[in-house]
């Protein structure tokens, strides 16, 4: 059950509005508002914010943390979401602050979103829909963010998630899946939307391709009933770069009526994010959730990133065991960084093999650098736990790595 806050909170010249809270199946308490932006400046980008909850004495009992789903520019709205484990029938008033706000001076404009379908599934309610790029700019990777509002205008809900795919140009339509806590009666749906600007002065900007389908390879899918009537598609397998520049793959995986609306598409992320090398692989994973029992159509995008140099380390001694009573495999090995500096960040995926060489886990790991990082010709430990389904023979890893 939805509660309303008894007060909104101004810190400096920033304004939290329309707050209110309601318990989570964990028994965690969820505050969802809005921030409007009066700060002095440009906008920024979806900031960390933290309240302070106190009793009706005044006394402070407790905090909630969480973030603004997007960047937001000055002068205007986007929602936020924060979470506590704090009694809250003993919280009098809350006061919110913004935590570091990361500068985010270009936003992208021009955008609008559509609902085509929405349904229920294990506990949540699946907005499905698309958005459109009415604009002139070339873009990547749509974000949507939505809050839904009762009659009196309070917000009750929050959900964001990435668009169901990288290219979004002039005219483009990009599917998107935004998985929200059960939504009482009444809900009034408010959009707020960004992606990734292309044309930032100074910058090298992304760039999504087209990756034929045939470079998915050894990829296993399957379909299969859920809790409330809903169908899941899970979906893997080894993407090969035979072209001559780098990409992180993605799936744009949708389930579509015979009118052709977007019933379902993908909603989280792949389980890998380690770029593919020209004429090496990476892995890629996909998870639909629709109401109807049909297998998603996939094609294959690549985003091409070049504001910093891509790194591709080695991976060794991989080897891999498994646990029947936790039902996992845990793949280990090492990494070796074969490039001239040193590396500041490193990744690597894991994926684990049937006997038909047929990819059936992945998995990824952030390694841990330290603050020297790991330098030329350094090694480092790596281990990555992926759930078991049974009948695994082999595994292999790949890594990316950046200088900064």
């Amino acid at each position: 059950m939805l509660i309303a806050s008894l007060v909104f909170a101004i810190m400096g010249a920033a304004c939290f509005r329309n707050v209110g809270h309601y318990t989570a199946e964990d028994g965690s308490t969820i505050y969802v508002g809005v921030f409007h932006n009066d700060q002095p400046g440009v906008g920024f980008g979806p900031a960390e914010i933290k309240g302070t909850l106190f009793d009706a004495s005044g006394n402070a009992i407790g905090t909630a943390g969480g973030f603004l789903c997007l960047g937001v520019d000055l002068g205007a709205d986007v929602p936020f979401k924060a979470w506590t484990f704090t009694d809250a029938s003993k919280v009098a008033r809350v006061e919110w602050s913004i935590v570091d706000p990361p500068a985010a001076p270009y936003l992208a404009t021009g955008l609008e979103a559509n609902v085509t379908t929405t349904f229920e599934a294990a506990g949540k309610t699946y907005v499905v829909g698309e958005v459109t790029n009415n604009s002139k700019n070339v873009y990547v990777a749509a974000v949507v963010c939505a809050s839904w509002t009762d009659k009196d205008g309070t917000v009750i809900r929050e959900a964001w998630n990435n668009g169901g795919a990288w290219r979004f140009n002039p005219g483009d339509k990009v599917p998107f899946s935004l998985p929200v806590d059960t939504l009482p009666p009444g809900a009034a749906i408010h959009f707020y939307l960004d992606a990734g600007v292309t044309n930032i002065p100074g910058d090298k900007p992304a760039t999504a391709v087209d990756i034929p389908t045939g470079a998915l390879q050894h990829a296993w899918q399957k379909t299969t009933g859920a809790a409330g009537g809903s169908f899941v598609t899970v979906g893997m397998g080894e993407v090969k770069n035979s072209g001559s520049s780098h990409f992180l793959p993605d799936a744009v995986a949708v389930v579509k009526d015979s009118s052709g609306k977007i019933l379902a598409t993908r909603g989280d992320p792949s389980d890998c994010m380690v770029t593919a090398p020209p004429g090496g692989f990476t892995y890629m994973t996909y998870t639909v959730i629709a109401p109807v029992a049909k297998s998603p159509n996939v094609t294959l995008q690549g985003l091409q990133t070049n504001d910093r140099t891509v790194y591709f380390p080695q991976t060794s001694a991989v080897d891999f065991k498994l646990d029947d009573v936790k039902q996992t495999v845990t793949v280990t090995g090492t990494l070796t960084n074969t490039a001239t500096v040193v590396l500041k960040q490193a990744n690597v995926c894991a994926g684990v093999y049937d006997s038909g060489g047929t990819v059936r886990g992945v998995g990824m790991a952030n390694l841990d650098v330290g603050a020297t990082g790991i330098a030329p010709g350094a090694t480092a430990p790596f281990t990555i736990v992926i759930r078991d389904p049974g009948g695994i023979t082999k595994a292999k890893a790949i890594a990316d790595g950046f200088a900064r």
